[in-house]
């Protein structure tokens, strides 16, 4: 009985841990998500921007742009490689799995997995409808890790488990 509490505590101490760092991926990538759509902006529509959002939204973004230079690689792979495809639907994992095989063929690591952080970035800048309300899919899914850290936790740990279980 003992052994089982401890396996459990494991696993619990293990979803909090991922929580904190599902929290702080999407809080980067909301910011980093941000910057880029605002510098897409130019002159008159950058103006009006700023003139009719409130302080709380213009204080994101003059935040974005102060953090956006400390560009942080490993958040960035761990939300493209680990969460963003948790939002896919069917249609997309076989995409990517298709991805995989067809990109597991190239033997230089580093270019494979670059060859897959694109495929997976632009999948991030589809616009996507939840509820009515279209969203780019890579902010949405930031924001879902930042309001629902231990959901998106979940799923990680758990396809985790899978894979070591095949």
């Amino acid at each position: 009985m003992s052994s089982n509490i401890k396996v459990i505590e494991n696993y619990l101490r293990m979803l909090v841990e991922e929580c904190k760092k599902v929290k702080s991926v999407g809080m980067y990538m909301v910011k980093v998500l941000g910057y880029e759509a605002y510098s897409k902006i130019d002159g008159a529509d950058k103006l009006f921007i700023n003139a009719v959002s409130d302080d709380a939204v213009r204080k994101l973004v003059e935040d974005a742009y102060t953090e956006y230079v400390k560009r942080n690689e490993e958040y960035e792979r761990y939300f493209y490689f680990q969460i963003l495809p948790l939002f896919f639907n069917e249609k997309e994992i076989d995409e990517l799995q298709q991805l995989l095989i067809e990109t597991g063929k190239i033997e230089d690591e580093e270019k494979r997995d670059a060859v897959r952080l694109e495929w997976l970035k632009k999948k991030g800048e589809e616009v996507i409808h939840v509820d009515g309300t279209p969203y780019m899919r890579a902010m949405f899914v930031a924001m879902k890790c930042v309001e629902e850290p231990w959901n998106i936790a979940y799923y990680i740990i758990i396809n985790a488990l899978r894979r070591m279980m095949r």
